[in-house]
């Protein structure tokens, strides 16, 4: 999953590859990174 910003107003959302690929050439468009699933893996210490 990406997250990325298609519209300002919308603010972040996560979208699957194709998907993203599809609103890349927006105007508002901003990429923010990937999800990542290993969020379980401990934490700050």
């Amino acid at each position: 999953m990406y997250r990325v910003i298609r519209k300002t107003s919308e603010g972040w959302v996560f979208l699957c590859p194709s998907c993203r690929r599809e609103v890349e050439n927006e105007p508002d468009y901003r990429y923010g990174g990937t999800w990542k699933a290993d969020k379980g893996r401990g934490g700050s210490g």
